[in-house]
């Protein structure tokens, strides 16, 4: 068996002694002291580091700090909350009905304006009349009941006398029914109350929002429009909607899917044409519905509200997820991830 030695080297010590034995001759008043004594001892250093530590970073760290001291500089070294890299950013998408706002505004607009009764006798026509009436056909039924426009729509899901722009400062109360001695059935649709901070807090570190949704367009822009003004910046990818001469609604769905939105292909699609870099951004997706799932299974972060389907659904197939009962937990999240994505800077 061939035998290696480890080759005899000169010992680190003696690079570190030479420079304090060679410049011990000059007298104190020898100019080399003061141009070449602090680059030797550095260097000296330097060549310890590297045999014991094999780092550069400790060499750099060495001589910086040495530098630092010879030269009296003091500075302050400050913990700086940076924007994400250029490599890495941040989209939100969310779910609109149930998730944004706390109800589903197609369903109250439906409920107030064709009754509970006929609108669940029109949910069951796949069921009762399975040869004559599929699903998409059942749910154009509903909507070509319908003839209002938006502002119309709108006015019946939002509180009148709710200021919409500034929750804080609502005083307005669920009518009392004396007939049944309780409150009066209400359709208004209320926002979610963390979102317009959400919102505020995503606008104020430039992360975009959109809304994937199974519902209207230009309803769900409406009321969008009312809750955080007409300057929100939300996209919205949904269901479009146009009118036939009688007033009635005609639904324009995006796809051939039931809902008209299959919300995991439309994500991919818009990983695809939102994204500036969609092999590294990154994508939080926020819903509550079984329609969501898809969804989720193509975002980095996802956040179900709690006791839902979708909760139910990534807790069944052990996906990765936080729950929610309000867009603050959603707002903390997208801190989190800030905070990953910051470095720390030095601030004189």
């Amino acid at each position: 068996m061939t035998s290696f030695s480890r080759p005899q080297t000169r010992s680190p010590l003696s690079f570190f002694l030479f420079p304090f034995l060679f410049f011990s001759s000059f007298p104190p008043s020898h100019p080399l002291l003061h141009f070449f004594f602090l680059p030797a001892v550095l260097l000296c250093i330097c060549r310890l580091s590297l045999t014991y530590i094999s780092r550069l970073e400790s060499v750099v760290i060495i001589c910086l700090t040495l530098l630092d001291v010879f030269l009296d500089n003091s500075h302050t070294t400050t913990v700086v909350m940076s924007p994400p890299s250029q490599q890495t950013a941040l989209h939100v998408y969310v779910d609109f009905d149930s998730t944004v706002v706390l109800q589903d505004t197609g369903n109250t607009l439906l409920a107030h304006e064709l009754g509970e009764q006929e609108l669940d006798r029109l949910d069951r026509l796949p069921e009762t009349q399975p040869g004559d009436v599929s699903f998409r056909k059942a749910e154009e039924m509903k909507w070509e009941r319908l003839h209002l426009t938006i502002k119309e729509a709108a006015d019946i899901l939002i509180d009148p006398n709710a200021d919409v722009l500034n929750p804080e400062r609502n005083t307005s109360r669920v009518p009392f029914d004396e007939e049944n001695g309780g409150p009066k059935q209400s359709y208004y649709v209320q926002l979610d109350p963390g979102f317009k901070e959400f919102h505020r807090y995503c606008r104020e570190h430039a992360i975009p929002i959109t809304v994937i949704s199974i519902g209207i367009l230009p309803l769900i822009q409406e009321m969008l429009d009312r809750f955080l003004g007409v300057d929100h910046g939300i996209e919205i990818r949904a269901n479009g909607l146009t009118f036939r001469e009688d007033g009635s609604w005609r639904v324009l769905w995006r796809d051939s899917s039931p809902y008209g939105v299959e919300k995991g292909r439309a994500l991919r699609e818009a990983k695809a044409n939102d994204l500036k870099n969609p092999d590294s951004d990154h994508i939080l997706y926020c819903g509550d519905g079984s329609s969501d799932f898809p969804a989720a299974l193509s975002a980095n972060i996802v956040l179900a509200r709690k006791n839902t389907s979708l909760e139910r659904l990534l807790r069944a197939n052990h996906i990765s997820h936080k729950s929610f009962t309000t867009f603050d937990t959603v707002k903390d999240a997208v801190k989190d991830w800030l905070v990953e994505h910051s470095s720390v800077v030095s601030e004189p």
